[in-house]
């Protein structure tokens, strides 16, 4: 009775703070709030792009990714006169990542990241970010091994604020994932995709 008591109160407190005019921000149009959390779905597919990767499986892999993340905001750079001048966030997100092709598995991790939002004060404004993680890969590929990976993102991309708590997201991503010559074969996945989000703030 407690606990059902506890969640119905916390229920209700989450919802008066969400509705809560008082804490509206008096910022531009499109300016991330200091906090935010999302969710991304990114689909993928492997590029050969080095000698080392030409001819081998690692560049038939075809996945699917889901990715839950939190920013939080670290400073604003220019004073919104030009149009680069932008918002600097940091990123920690988690990565769930089920390949499809040559076979089937599964990888996952987590990546810490920065993105900069370019022309502040506008409702759609593009973004790059860049990040590195470390995770457990498991394609069972051929020319890969599985075991503990290393991830390097970054995606090239554009932020629409839909209102002044939501905003949506979508961008070109690259993605590569190697152990680091840990444990042979080590060529890398490299792969080349599409990235849409969701962000809550």
């Amino acid at each position: 009775m407690k606990t059902r008591r506890r969640i119905r109160t916390l229920t209700l407190l989450l919802v008066v703070l969400a509705a809560s005019p008082s804490l509206a921000t008096n910022e531009p149009a499109g300016e991330e709030k200091r906090f935010g959390f999302g969710l991304s779905v990114g689909y993928g597919e492997g590029v050969a792009v080095r000698a080392v990767q030409k001819g081998k499986d690692v560049g038939d892999v075809e996945w699917l990714a889901i990715e839950p993340w939190i920013r939080m905001r670290l400073a604003h750079l220019g004073e919104g006169q030009h149009w680069y001048d932008g918002t600097l966030s940091a990123l920690l997100m988690g990565t769930v990542v089920r390949n499809f092709e040559p076979h089937s598995g599964d990888s996952g991790g987590a990546v810490a990241a920065l993105r900069y939002t370019v022309r502040r004060g506008h409702t759609l404004r593009p973004y790059f970010e860049a990040g590195l993680g470390v995770g457990k890969l498991d394609f069972r590929l051929k020319d890969q091994a599985d075991g503990v990976c290393f991830f390097i993102h970054t995606t090239i991309g554009v932020r629409w604020s839909v209102s002044d708590r939501f905003a949506l997201l979508a961008g070109f991503n690259w993605q590569h994932i190697s152990n680091a010559g840990i444990n042979p074969p080590n060529p890398g996945l490299d792969t080349l995709g599409i990235r849409i989000g969701i962000e809550i703030q």
